[in-house]
């Protein structure tokens, strides 16, 4: 496993971080196999993991403090996300107001099992959202000790307005061999000094040849996640179905590596299979030609 800074906030994470939520934390797979994911991956060098409290149902959070209650979370970098509520009839609704994201954090310390949290990021905030108001919030969260570092999970424009008002730590954006235009963005946020976490670092999936094959009812959960969120992206998927073919790396670590940008601190990924997140971890210590770089920035999205 590699390593890498956190930007300019003290901590370093590992190259590959977990994502804890989607299937991983629903009722439908089970806890002891999804405890055992996070214990696998800590002991094979993952020191990020990413959740969010509405994430799951609710249910990642409380799934991951139980994973850590066995595990010395001082080396760990911990992240959630404020911002989405759970409704009764569980809808989803924004809320960026402090007093209600004072009871976000409150509840994510609760269920976490942890005094202070490293990382908390705004949960996909809309343009509107991003104010001094809630600025003055997570500066009030940092002087309290509530959390350690502060940072957004957003892309395009309202990553580009959140960088604005200089006081994030880190920021979590999209970047992947289809989603390739995000490169300014991070750009941006390097120069702004920030960590920069990397999320949905293989798009999906999208351009594996393999990407309808059902075996586990976690696949069937995936494929019906990408025909409701994705299916516009499937063509673009299409144009880099090449990588399935090449003799050196499996597509999924052509991916990984790609969107491991080197101004990058982590990319973040999360699996039902022990298997992959074997793989992954192995992938960390690859490397991608220069050859093979450029020849995906040549496949025009």
């Amino acid at each position: 496993m590699q390593y890498r800074p956190l930007g300019k906030t003290g901590m370093i994470v590992s190259t590959l971080g977990f994502g804890c939520g989607g299937f991983w934390g629903l009722s439908l797979f089970d806890e002891r196999q999804a405890i055992a994911l996070i214990h696998q991956a800590y002991d094979q060098g993952v020191t990020f993991f990413d959740t969010g409290a509405s994430y799951s149902g609710g249910q990642a959070e409380v799934r991951l403090g139980k994973a850590l209650k066995s595990m010395d979370s001082t080396k760990l970098v911990i992240g959630s996300k404020a911002g989405t509520v759970i409704c009764k009839d569980g809808r989803l609704r924004k809320d960026f107001t402090q007093k209600s994201v004072f009871l976000q954090v409150e509840n994510s310390l609760r269920n976490l099992g942890l005094e202070q949290l490293p990382l908390l990021q705004l949960h996909s905030p809309r343009l509107e959202d991003l104010s001094d108001d809630i600025f003055e919030t997570l500066r009030l969260l940092k002087a309290q000790g509530k959390v350690r570092a502060v940072g957004a999970s957003c892309d395009n424009m309202v990553l580009e307005k959140a960088l604005s008002f200089n006081q994030l730590d880190v920021v979590m954006m999209t970047y992947n061999l289809i989603e390739k235009q995000a490169v300014r963005q991070l750009l941006l946020a390097h120069v702004a000094g920030c960590g920069i976490l990397i999320k949905s670092p293989l798009c999906h999936t999208l351009y594996c040849n393999d990407i309808f094959k059902i075996r586990k009812l976690s696949d069937i959960w995936y494929l019906l996640r990408v025909l409701k969120n994705y299916r516009s992206q499937l063509l673009e998927g299409r144009k880099y179905h090449w990588i399935n073919h090449d003799e050196t790396f499996q597509a999924i670590e052509i991916a990984l590596l790609y969107a491991l940008h080197d101004k990058a601190s982590c990319v973040v990924t999360g699996t039902t299979k022990p298997e992959n997140l074997t793989r992954n971890v192995n992938t960390m210590n690859k490397k991608l030609s220069h050859e093979l770089i450029e020849k995906i920035n040549r496949v025009i999205d």
